[in-house]
């Protein structure tokens, strides 16, 4: 996914897949942000279909996400006015997250999600100073919703660039990231993130790249893991 019209000369707008000998479109998805590019962020499955994500805005309903029902590629409610970085799927609700505000008809502030039928804001959205943030990436891992951006809080509590929802509320994990964390992934049953941060709470030993490991707990006294340095500096890819 990204932003092109072709690729090994075969037309795909934004999208395309590789079946081991060639690159493909993806179900003819169309070019939804003419002139420029569709920008495709992600695509995820959904219920029984495929979920793109991204910024293409030109269409009246196609707006930055649409569902690939079989036949064709539809709208979801309307769609999202912004720009859309990052989709999951918790508690069978789809979650999309990026730039954009609780206004001409989006649900939320950087985050919402669809229920089926309507999209709902989540626990209260996220924001920075002065209302301004973004949502880059979210992950779930058991039984919570992470997310990580540009934001100081989530549901009105302190959380500096990544936040637990639980479904309910929104927690915050404690410390000060001075940078934006940029993508978080879970892998056995362990946060990783990385982003632009050079520091954590002044400790300048933190950069770009991070673990949570040791428990302790968030601001909602559920049991986390604690970020960890490896070999004194940062963890090695």
């Amino acid at each position: 996914v990204g932003a092109f019209d072709t690729i090994g000369g075969i037309p795909a707008n934004g999208i395309a897949k590789w079946d081991g000998a060639t690159w493909r479109n993806v179900n003819g998805f169309p070019a939804l942000n003419t002139p420029d590019f569709n920008t495709i962020s992600e695509v995820i499955n959904y219920q029984s279909g495929l979920v793109a994500v991204g910024n293409f805005n030109n269409e009246t309903d196609r707006k930055s996400v649409v569902l690939w029902d079989g036949t064709d590629w539809v709208d979801i409610g309307g769609g999202v006015d912004g720009w859309l970085d990052c989709a999951e799927v918790y508690n069978g609700d789809l979650y999309v997250g990026g730039y954009f505000m609780q206004q001409d008809g989006n649900a939320g502030n950087f985050i919402q999600r669809w229920d089926g039928a309507n999209w709902r804001e989540v626990g209260g959205s996220v924001a920075g100073p002065g209302g301004n943030g973004q949502v880059h990436d979210l992950v779930v891992m058991q039984g919570n919703l992470y997310a990580v951006g540009t934001f100081s809080s989530a549901g009105n509590v302190p959380a500096s660039k990544i936040a637990r929802f639980d479904g309910t509320q929104w927690c915050g994990l404690g410390g000060f990231f001075d940078q934006r964390i940029q993508t978080i992934e879970s892998i056995a049953d362990t946060l990783i993130f990385a982003g632009a941060f050079r520091s954590l709470s002044g400790d300048s030993s933190f950069s770009s790249i991070a673990k949570w490991e040791n428990t302790i707990p968030d601001s909602c006294a559920y049991p986390l893991q604690a970020p960890e340095i490896t070999d004194h500096h940062t963890i090695k890819a």
